[in-house]
């Protein structure tokens, strides 16, 4: 039977003591990481079934507005990111961060329009800031797969060097987690989806709609380094 810990508990059973003066302010960020992190787990509205719904209806938002991308998009955004500081109630936020992923939608398609190389630099910047915050999985998961699929639009001649190095740059993250900083989403992201892009190329090549990819090949490199780091990884578990 598996038990969840507190951070404390899990201290205690390490013979830590949770009374050292230097562990409270780390302490006490974590138990309101845990608390915001338990509270979100419990409210019917951050359930699978419930995101799956908000990523539903938010494409719908979309599809209906894309001919008026650009000023929806502001709209939506802006407004619900002000609304969304001051809403309390689960349900109206819950609305309301449809809706603001609708708009941040809208304003990605608006900003692919006028320049692509705009877009993916505004999405660098929105993944970065992501990584930095204990909340907000799903919308690093978001961002992960916008970023990519920014990145390979721009590099669409290299794209075999860019899924190799996705591939590897998600290994990193998986593996060797940086203090204060939570990638697993955009590994995990970043693991898969390279993977899919081979398999769909694949497909579109055996059925005659792209030619074959002439450096295919060179994916024994980032797919070696992949295996270098997990050794690597399993090494350092090993000794530890």
């Amino acid at each position: 039977m598996f038990t969840d810990f507190s951070m404390r508990q899990l201290l205690a059973c390490l013979n830590i003591s949770v009374f050292n003066p230097e562990m409270d302010s780390a302490l006490k960020k974590v138990e309101r990481i845990e608390e915001k992190q338990e509270a979100e787990t419990k409210s019917p509205f951050h359930t699978g079934i419930a995101l799956t719904g908000m990523l539903s209806a938010a494409f719908l938002a979309f599809y209906g507005l894309r001919s008026v991308a650009f000023v929806a998009g502001v709209t939506l955004f802006l407004v619900c990111s002000l609304a969304l500081r001051k809403v309390k109630s689960d349900g109206i936020r819950f609305l309301l961060k449809t809706y603001h992923l609708s708009g941040f939608f809208l304003l990605t398609e608006a900003m692919f329009e006028f320049s692509p190389l705009v877009m993916t630099v505004c999405l660098f910047f929105f993944f970065v800031f992501g990584l930095f915050s204990p909340t907000g999985q799903w919308q690093r998961s978001i961002l992960s797969v916008l970023f990519f699929g920014g990145i390979c639009f721009l590099c669409r001649d290299s794209v075999v060097w860019v899924l190799g190095a996705f591939s590897v740059l998600g290994t990193v993250l998986s593996i060797f987690p940086l203090k204060n900083v939570y990638g697993r989403e955009a590994g995990f992201a970043f693991e898969v989806l390279p993977l899919f892009g081979l398999l769909v190329m694949d497909f579109l090549t055996v059925s005659g709609s792209i030619s074959p990819l002439q450096d295919e090949k060179m994916l024994v490199f980032p797919f070696t380094a992949n295996l270098l780091l997990l050794l690597s990884g399993l090494w350092r578990d090993m000794e530890t």
